[in-house]
């Protein structure tokens, strides 16, 4: 098979098959509740639980959330067989380099620095989900081999004498 340089026809498509794939995954979505918004987030709860929603540091704790969910989502592109997503992901994380520094340089206007992380946050979610939309670890159903692994070792069932096996 000869490379091609059409990859962003490539990328389009792997990233609507990303974002639909795991749409009706109970799986995906365990994991995203529990491990990104609710463990991930925890510094945000937490900071909502202390101070309600103080501006100042709801972004604060919003601007040391999203970058670290893009860093993760970065490796897990980087680990992708496709040079494409592995470039995807690192031009993206640019794109968010960008958009924090946008918030940490409002600091002054804390209505702005808010305005920054949050959206940082909203496509820090989204781009973990394109990250992670079709790992083998979130698919509900496993296939399992009809012949092969261990079932081969396993006594047949049933009765079975008078059968001569010749080595």
């Amino acid at each position: 098979m000869e490379a091609s340089f059409e990859s962003l026809g490539f990328l389009k498509q792997d990233l609507k098959r990303r974002l639909k794939t795991p749409i009706k995954s109970v799986t995906f979505y365990a994991h995203l509740f529990l491990a990104v918004l609710a463990g991930g987030g925890a510094g945000i709860w937490y900071t909502m639980y202390q101070d309600g929603f103080a501006m100042e540091k709801l972004a604060a704790a919003l601007l040391t959330y999203f970058p670290a969910l893009v860093a993760a989502a970065v490796i897990d592109f980087t680990h992708e067989e496709q040079p494409y997503l592995r470039s995807f992901g690192l031009l993206s994380g640019l794109v968010f380099f960008v958009i924090f520094m946008a918030a940490i340089t409002r600091a002054s206007t804390s209505h702005w620095q808010f305005f920054w992380a949050f959206v940082g946050t909203v496509f820090a979610i989204l781009f973990w989900w394109f990250a992670n939309g079709e790992k083998p670890c979130f698919k509900d159903v496993v296939a399992i081999n009809a012949a092969g692994g261990e079932t081969v070792n396993r006594p047949l069932p049933g009765n079975t004498k008078g059968w001569n096996v010749h080595k």
